[in-house]
């Protein structure tokens, strides 16, 4: 059996051969050409992550626990607040739309007195809002001033969602 006429012995060495010829050629425009840093913009990223990250974790630490009425026609939408520790005066509701940006929406809610016979563990707060129709919502609760954040992905209506950073809700 000669060397020359068996193409299974060919096929045997030549595949291994080739694949490393083809490596050390690879290793060489790699080296040639290596990449470059990556741009600021991936670090600003990084650290929007992380603080999204403690926003929630901090979320749970209080037991943020939040239902939203009124983004069924009303031009007032209205949320109720529970969580451990002093009630905010103000949160942010960023109401965005998984497929019509146009449709997003950022509602500004401010506190309102308490009134006789309210549950004394609930706050209450009001906000100017648009209707906002049956689709795929992205919510995102926000208070500033103690810094968590609860989100939430909701299919249908805005309008009774409840948000809840105990339960896993989280996005």
């Amino acid at each position: 059996m000669s060397v020359v006429r068996n193409p299974v012995l060919w096929l045997a060495w030549g595949l291994p051969v080739v694949a490393v010829v083809a490596s050390v050629l690879t290793l060489l425009i790699t080296l040639r050409n290596p990449d470059g840093q990556l741009p600021e913009q991936y670090h600003w990223e990084g650290f929007q992550l992380d603080r999204d990250f403690s926003r929630a974790a901090r979320a749970a630490e209080l037991h943020v626990s939040a239902t939203l009425t009124g983004f069924d026609g009303k031009s007032e939408c209205r949320l109720r607040l529970r969580m451990e520790g002093a009630a905010p005066v103000e949160l942010t509701l960023l109401v965005a739309h998984a497929t019509r940006p146009q449709l997003d929406q950022r509602v500004a809610f401010r506190r309102i007195p308490r009134e006789p016979g309210w549950n004394e563990d609930v706050t209450q707060y009001v906000g100017a809002c648009r209707a906002a129709s049956n689709g795929h919502w992205r919510l995102e609760l926000i208070d500033s001033v103690n810094g968590w954040a609860v989100r939430r992905s909701v299919r249908g209506s805005p309008s009774g969602a409840m948000l809840d950073a105990m339960t896993g809700q989280n996005e």
